[in-house]
């Protein structure tokens, strides 16, 4: 008998017309969900290539004023004692060689690559996403300047979390 007042009960109006508003409900809050989740992600990523671009552009305009030398002493001073944690350098020499950076081994593809990479690093945390610029200087050498993405990480999981309840 409950079967048969559910079959009908799911016939009237009233309640078609409460399931179709729900269901939109639903749809609105799952489309206005997504559309925040992508704007915010990207203007966490212009700003992270903001914040790298002018660091790079700082340390570039150094090696003009100054020297190779200037290059590698405020490299192995910011890696030393850095003012952000996420902040990531890496200067390599004409020769191919390791100078100054965080780095002992980077992948062949981001060594070799010019503009803009995208890779993970693996630490004490795990896997965390650098994302970095990559210029070639004049006398052969090339710079990494970058950021550890832990705070679009951080957002992400954050979404992750309320969009569960």
């Amino acid at each position: 008998m409950n079967k048969v007042v559910a079959l009908l009960s799911a016939r009237s109006t009233s309640t078609r017309l409460a399931l179709a508003i729900g269901s939109l409900f639903l749809v609105a809050y799952v489309l206005l969900g997504a559309g925040l989740y992508y704007a915010v992600s990207q203007i966490f990523a212009k700003d992270l290539q903001e914040v790298i671009r002018l660091d790079s552009q700082d340390l570039v305009e150094l090696y003009r004023e100054s020297n190779f030398a200037e290059l590698e002493s405020e490299i192995v001073d910011r890696t030393a004692s850095p003012d952000d944690d996420n902040a990531v350098y890496e200067l390599i020499g004409p020769k191919g060689n390791l100078r100054a950076g965080q780095f002992s081994s980077l992948p062949a593809s981001v060594r070799n690559s010019d503009g803009w990479v995208e890779f993970d690093e693996r630490n004490s945390e795990g896997l965390v996403r650098v994302v970095a610029r990559i210029q070639k200087l004049k006398d052969g050498s090339i710079l990494l300047t970058g950021r550890r993405s832990r705070n679009q990480e951080r957002f992400e999981a954050l979404v992750r979390r309320t969009s569960m309840y």
